[in-house]
């Protein structure tokens, strides 16, 4: 199958993606709109290939039979869905395993489908270019821990990447919850022995690491729950590592059962979590990174953005490229922002004026999310939509301020905000920004009925202490008393914007 990657469509194709792990075997595909690749198929089986590798030197065979029906399976879904463009990547185990050669092999010429084979460095930099797609100004090191190894880079310049076999299945039954109980010592040994090498991970003091694999976002999860954590987006979800750190020697302690209990944690996870705990508390103790951030984007991101480049404006791109945005709404978009541009302030604590664009951008592109929504409820409801869609390069914070920009745009109150959970996560600066926003946008689409044509014809300016909207005679009665309403409350969130030192 040949790879298509075309960053001139705008149109959007779908491009599938097979990644043959230690652990799992997964099926992602696409929708690529340019350079933003949106999930819209993921599927997965634990097929465990690495498993008992260190004793016999060969595949998991009960796993190869579990992975190449699921590959058949595979097969027929791009067939039929009549996706021709396809990676299909093989990592440790495939390479590590005696018979790996042959399973590729068989995958290749009996299902048809060509598997390239990387080694750990390569699998280690396409998981760090994939963090760096979903995190804006990742920093630090990115560690990638799956079934049979642990990879470290070095975001800043990826001069240093490393694969260690720390993966559960590489240290073998000894990691698993059964036994690591009684052998906690023994296994941090194993560990530590091997992380006091890494020069990667002695970058990373006081700056971030990136956490990717299955079994570190489960730990997540695990700690969200812990700690009732309000908003449950797995993604740049950021935790101080002595805070981490703790609850890792917590976890450690965990039976099965416990684990188990976990909402999303499957039995085949919860038997390696305590080990990946036990792990992430040694990166932390030698390392010394400052927070710990998760990543969902990793190896499979990485492959399509090393051959897409990367996006520079992922996150109003991926907003575009999600909502399936007509011409007409685009140009509306595009209009809103110019119109709203000139009024961001000069200086904001934690916010620079570049990310107050980009945030004004990706608030332009979902103006109108809610437009066939109840319209009793709409405010709510675009405010649980935007804050959990799937796109990147967000923070925690910036996905409620996104979320409170469309409810303030749909006119949703402050006091009914704040009923959300998510809610405590803004602080007062972000808030009045995104009340800011939220006014304009419901300006400029009660003015124009959200159209860019009519939009671009208008200008809104500053007399003295007031704004006003210039526009031709022949527009006149556009202004109507609603029009006037709105005009007023953006204004008074202006006011209270360039004033907000004074509160």
């Amino acid at each position: 199958m040949n790879l298509v990657y075309d960053t001139n469509n705008y149109t959007g194709y779908r491009h599938a993606v097979i990644d043959i792990g230690s652990n799992s075997v997964r099926l992602v595909i696409y929708l690529i709109v340019g350079k933003t690749f949106i999930p819209i198929h993921n599927e997965k089986v634990l097929a465990a290939l690495g498993r008992g590798i260190s004793e016999t030197g060969k595949l998991y065979e009960p796993g190869v039979a579990l992975a190449i029906n699921s590959i058949k399976r595979y097969k027929l879904l791009i067939d039929n869905l009549k996706i021709e463009s396809v990676d299909a990547i093989a990592t440790a185990a495939s390479r590590d395993a005696s018979d790996g050669a042959e399973f590729i092999a068989y995958i290749k010429n009996v299902i048809g489908i060509p598997v390239r084979l990387i080694d750990g460095s390569e699998e280690g930099y396409y998981s760090s270019i994939g963090v760096k797609s979903g995190t804006t100004n990742a920093s630090g090191i990115m560690g990638d821990l799956g079934g049979s190894s642990l990879e470290l880079v070095d975001l800043k310049s990826a001069s240093f990447k490393e694969s260690h076999k720390l993966g559960p299945l590489a240290i073998g039954d000894i990691a698993s919850i059964r036994e690591i109980g009684g052998n906690v010592e023994q296994v941090r040994k194993t560990i530590r022995a091997v992380l006091e090498k890494s020069q990667a991970l002695k970058l990373c003091a006081g700056d971030e690491f990136h956490a990717v694999g299955g079994a570190w976002r489960n730990l997540a999860q695990m700690h969200m729950d812990h700690r009732n954590y309000p908003l449950k987006v797995l993604n740049n979800y950021t935790i101080d590592a002595r805070e981490m750190r703790e609850f890792c020697n917590f976890v450690i302690r965990l039976s099965r059962k416990t684990i188990e209990k976990v909402r999303g944690i499957s039995q085949r996870r919860a038997d390696s979590l305590p080990y990946a705990a036990l792990l992430m508390s040694e990166i932390i103790e030698i390392g010394k990174p400052k927070e710990i951030v998760i990543s969902s984007y990793g190896l499979r991101e990485g492959v399509l953005t090393d051959n897409l480049g990367f996006n520079e404006k992922p996150l109003s791109d991926g907003i575009r490229a999600i909502l399936h945005l007509d011409k007409a709404a685009l140009n509306f978009t595009d209009e809103a922002y110019k119109w709203l541009v000139g009024f961001l302030p000069l200086d904001m604590d934690g916010i620079s004026q570049e990310r107050q664009k980009n945030l004004l951008n990706a608030s332009c592109a979902l103006v109108n999310i809610g437009m066939g929504l109840h319209p009793d409820h709409r405010g709510q409801l675009a405010y649980e939509l935007v804050l959990r869609a799937p796109y990147p390069a967000a923070s925690h914070n910036e996905r409620v301020f996104l979320a409170r920009t469309i409810a303030r745009r749909y006119g949703e109150k402050p006091e009914d905000i704040a009923q959300n959970q998510s809610a405590r996560l803004l602080n007062s600066d972000y808030e009045k920004l995104a009340d800011f926003f939220g006014s304009g946008l419901r300006l400029a689409a009660s003015l124009s009925s959200n159209s860019g044509d009519i939009l671009k014809q208008t200008r809104l300016v500053k007399r003295g202490s007031n704004l006003h909207i210039e526009l031709s005679e022949r527009l006149r009665d556009l202004i109507s008393d609603n029009v006037v309403k709105r005009l007023k409350q953006f204004e008074q969130q202006y006011q209270k914007l360039i004033n907000r030192d004074a509160d």
